[in-house]
């Protein structure tokens, strides 16, 4: 199952406004403007059986260090990498020694640099996380998950 919980925009944008006239790290939000992303993963053995499985869930908070967005699924999208690396820890054996990623074999670099200027302008001018400002390359949905791409599936 996945799920993404809409991010509120008027209070999104109400917290922005806010946190430019509010310094500090810690910013306040409110509970009307919370999105979220909740998933699952799991690992199967060649056999199909299941090895390893997570059930993830996270919602912004009012008061944190979670940023405002604009976007509908901003805060969602900017849970994805923590439900990655929950992922990856909860499948990873304990005995496991990390290998090093150098820039020629990064896997993620055919959807471009990692810091993008465009995103860290966006956000300084604006005290919002846009990720439609990023330039980023979107990948083309294979077709069994078409459903999933355009939202109209859930449960898989």
């Amino acid at each position: 199952m996945t799920e993404v919980m809409p991010t509120g925009r008027v209070g999104s944008a109400a917290a922005a406004a806010a946190s430019f006239f509010i310094p500090g790290p810690i910013g306040v939000r409110a509970p009307g403007a919370l999105g979220g992303l909740a998933a699952e993963a799991e690992m199967l053995s060649p056999a199909g059986q299941q090895i390893a499985a997570i059930q993830w869930r996270r919602t912004a908070t009012a008061i944190g260090t979670d940023n405002p967005s604009l976007s509908r699924v901003g805060d969602a999208l900017q849970f994805a990498e923590p439900f990655g690396d929950a992922a990856a820890a909860a499948m990873t054996p304990e005995d496991h020694t990390p290998r090093r990623i150098s820039a020629e074999d990064d896997p993620c670099a055919e959807y471009g640099p990692r810091f993008r200027p465009e995103g860290f302008l966006s956000r300084f001018a604006t005290g919002l996380y846009i990720p439609e400002t990023s330039a980023a390359r979107q990948a083309a949905a294979p077709a069994d998950d078409q459903g999933l791409a355009d939202g109209r599936a859930q449960d898989r």
